[in-house]
C-alpha cells in the first residue's frame, strides 16, 4: 500500500515515457486497486525522472517503510547515470522532489536492475542490491 490509503496499490511504470517534451524520461504511477481506470494521468501518485534518458521505472519493487512515515516505499531502477531511486509513498512529482534516496552510478553502466533483498543487516529495514547491465 503505497498510497497509505490502506488499499493495495498498482505500480505501472512507462520507462520511455515522455513529460512536458522531454524524451525517455520515464514515469511510475501507482494506482489504488479499488477499481481505478482513466489514464497515467490519473495515478494516486505520479513520478517522473530527472532528466532525458533516465528511463525511471524500468524495475518497480517494494521496499516497506524507509522513511518512517508509516507509508510503504517504492524501489525504482533507472539509467543514464541513475542506478535507482527510493520513492516515498503518497508523493507525486518529480523524482528529485519525491526521492528520499538517489543512487547514481556511472553513466556508461547502462541499464540497472534494483531489487529489495530483504533485512540482510538484521537493522529491521529491507535493503536494496543493484545491478549494472555493463
Amino acid at each position: 500500500d503505497v498510497t497509505g490509503d490502506g488499499v493495495t496499490d498498482i505500480a505501472l511504470s512507462e520507462c520511455c515515457g515522455t513529460a512536458a517534451g522531454y524524451s525517455s524520461l520515464g514515469r511510475v504511477a501507482v494506482f489504488s486497486a479499488d477499481g481505478f481506470r482513466g489514464s497515467i494521468e490519473d495515478a494516486d501518485a505520479l513520478i517522473t525522472g530527472p532528466w532525458e534518458g533516465a528511463y525511471i521505472g524500468g524495475e518497480l519493487d517494494p521496499v516497506g517503510d524507509q522513511d518512517g512515515d508509516g507509508v510503504a516505499d517504492l524501489l525504482v531502477s533507472g539509467t543514464g547515470g541513475l542506478a535507482a531511486a527510493v520513492v516515498s509513498g503518497n508523493r507525486s512529482g518529480a523524482l528529485d522532489d519525491v526521492a528520499i534516496a538517489l543512487i547514481y552510478g556511472d553513466v556508461s553502466a547502462g541499464y540497472s536492475d534494483a531489487r529489495n533483498v530483504g533485512d540482510l543487516d538484521g537493522d529491521g529495514s529491507d535493503d536494496v542490491a543493484i545491478l549494472g547491465a555493463n
